[in-house]
């Protein structure tokens, strides 16, 4: 993840939710969600990557996110 800029969007809170799935269940999709602030008037962009679970494997998807603040 790329954090945006602070002086225009800070993360306030990040979590991870998996969905309901019986106990036991293997290979399940989950949730992340952010809480977002805007600072200040201005663009900046928030870059994340999606990665499978296995330690240091490449990114299967990328996303940015940009955001304009006016005030």
């Amino acid at each position: 993840m790329r954090a945006p800029a602070g002086t225009v969007v800070r993360v306030v809170a990040s979590s991870v939710v998996p969905p309901s799935h019986a106990p036991g269940t293997v290979g399940f999709p989950y949730e992340s969600r952010f809480v977002l602030r805007a600072t200040g008037a201005g663009f900046t962009s928030l870059c994340l990557e999606e990665r499978p679970p296995q330690q240091g494997a490449p990114p299967v998807a990328r996303y940015r996110l940009r955001f304009t603040v006016a005030r």
